[in-house]
This record gives C-alpha cells, structure tokens and sequence, in this order.
C-alpha cells in the first residue's frame, strides 16, 4: 500500500473511532430541529425560531425564584456570555418555566440582575402551555410543576444547558451544573461558529484554485513562463490549504460524520454523480499535481508537458465541481 493509500485508510479509521465515540457523547446528539415558538424577551419583544436561525445558540431553563439548580447553571450561563464576548454569532437563551409566577418585571429585573446583555442573552417567557410544550415536546427535557413544594422546588426541570447550530438543529446537551462539562460545550460552539463559515471558505479555495490554473494554462500559451510557474505553485498551496481546511472541518468540526444532501429524486441522482466523479478524481488529481510540479521544477519539460494535459483538465474539474457541490448542498438544498 502506497503512502496515499495507507493515510486514506487512516483518516476513515480516526473517522469511524470519531464517530462510535460520540455515540455514547451526550454533545453530539442530533435531536431533531428545534420547533416553531412564539415567547417573549426581557425587553417585552416577541421571538420566534426564525430570529435565533444564523446563530448558534446555548440553551437553559430557569425561574427567578429557584435555590436548587438555577443559581448554578445561570452563573455559568453569565460566565458564557463573557467568554462568548467576541462572538457575535453566539446566542444565549434561558426559558422561564414559572410563568405563574415569574411575571415580565421580575424577568426583566432578574435579567439585570445578571447583567445580560439582550443582544447576546435572552429571557424568554410565555404561557404554561407554550412553555411547558416547547420544553418537553420541542427540547425533549423534563419539566414539571410541584406546587406542594417547598419554596424554591417549585419547578423540577432539567440543569441541561442544549446547543443548538445556526440552522436550528439541536445538537446535543450537557448538565449545566458541570464545570467541566460547561468548558467541553465552549469548544463545541466554538466548532459550530467555524462550521457556519468553513464551507464557504472551502468553496472560495476552490474557485480561486480553478482561476489559478486558467491563468496558467493562458500564462504558458503565451510563452510566459515565470507567470506560469507563479500560478501553478499557487494553485498547488491553495489546493494544500484547501485539503488542511475540508480535514479539520469534517474530522474535528463535523467528528467525521457526513453531510447529508436533502434533495431527492433526479436532482439527488445528479448531485451523487458530481459528488462521486469530484471524489475519485480529487484522490487521483492529488498525486498527479505533485507529479507534474516536480517535473516542471526539475526542468524535465517533456514528461511535465505530457503528464499536464492530463492533469490540468481533471485538476480543472475537481476544482469547478467542488464549488459546485458547494452550491447544491448548502444552497440549493441546505442540509437540515
């Protein structure tokens, strides 16, 4: 087995150990799409799932007058709130489940109180019926109401903290009363905050690597070596760049799990057709273009001339096809 073929067989190994370890990781559970809700902010504002779509978000349940879990988990939610300071693509979200007592003045004081800053932490409430169905049917969390409690008891909810992605996928949890377990989630948002912009700097590495070659292709017509050269070498370093930025994306921000095009019927079939020629050939054009680099390099112009008009179109069409598996899976039927 060559070298290439002995790191392929590799990475599907770390992949595959990736991803039977997050079988057992409560992170990285996918539960489902965070459903449609109307509730009400610290401020008096109406917000539904539509206005929390783009960002990633934190979520927890409390109620003002809690002494069990809440002091623990809303200290730590404030504690998120300045270490996600510089991300503005970071929301933090805390759902009252004590509508029958936690009135719009007592939230927007408790608010105060931690200092919440409503652009990048909100206090959501609403009726018991909303609350209570977007909790337990929308978050799949405990929750119920114990009114012969002690005070302070009177809610048993869960201390999980959810994270939810910029598309609205709920993505996992962690118990929000774990030190260790807050600091995992921070690197885990951290990662879904970079999966929100990864695939598009994927596809700008593409595109520009497709531009180089053109240009050289045009360079060496017109008898420009040194531009030639110039462009060439680019394109390899950006197609370098290119392969370290699709490995970190998929392997430690997606823990080697695919994405899912959502397209079905004929559109599906040519979408996997592209996906599985841009595949084959980027495993082929890889050792191709060191090839044909080295032989340029090493001025042995014949064999460099006849391995090109082999390598350049196929480099060419891995490079156009992945901005086109770009637009098709992120666009055209963005994965849900």
């Amino acid at each position: 087995m060559n070298r290439a073929g002995a790191l392929a067989v590799f990475l599907i190994l770390v992949g595959s150990a990736a991803a039977r370890a997050d079988d057992n990781d409560s992170l990285h559970q996918k539960l489902g799409a965070l459903p449609q809700f109307k509730l009400t902010d610290q401020a008096g504002n109406t917000v539904q799932r539509e206005q929390l779509l783009g960002k990633v978000c934190v979520v927890s349940v409390f109620f003002s007058c809690c002494t069990s879990v809440c002091p623990v988990t809303q200290d730590a939610m404030s504690k998120l709130q300045e270490h996600f300071a510089g991300y503005p693509d970071v929301l933090l979200v805390s759902i009252n489940v004590f509508p029958g007592h936690d009135t719009q003045s007592i939230i927007s004081q408790y608010a105060q109180d931690k200092q919440a800053d409503p652009k990048r932490w909100l206090f959501l409430h609403g009726g018991k019926a909303d609350v209570y169905d977007l909790v337990q049917k929308g978050l799949y969390q405990g929750l119920e109401e114990n009114p012969e409690a002690k005070p302070g008891f009177e809610v048993t909810h869960t201390p999980r903290f959810l994270v939810v992605d910029h598309r609205g996928v709920i993505r996992g949890y962690i118990d929000g009363t774990n030190p260790a377990e807050v600091e995992q989630l921070e690197g885990f948002v951290k990662q879904l905050v970079q999966a929100k912009y990864l695939p598009t700097i994927n596809a700008a590495l593409n595109g520009s690597c497709g531009v180089l070659l053109l240009l050289g292709y045009i360079f060496i017509r017109a008898r420009w070596i040194l531009a030639h050269k110039i462009a060439m070498l680019t394109a390899l370093a950006v197609s370098a760049i290119f392969l370290g930025c699709y490995l970190y994306y998929h392997f430690a921000v997606l823990d080697g799990r695919p994405t899912t095009f959502s397209g079905e019927g004929t559109i599906r079939s040519v979408y996997m057709a592209i996906l599985l020629s841009h595949t084959l050939l980027a495993i082929g054009v890889a050792p191709m273009a060191l090839r044909v680099t080295y032989l340029g390099l090493r001025n042995r112009l014949a064999s460099h001339k006849s391995l090109a008009r082999w390598t350049l179109p196929a480099w060419l069409y891995v490079s156009v096809t992945g901005v086109v598996v770009y637009w098709m899976l992120y666009h055209l039927y963005p994965p849900v």
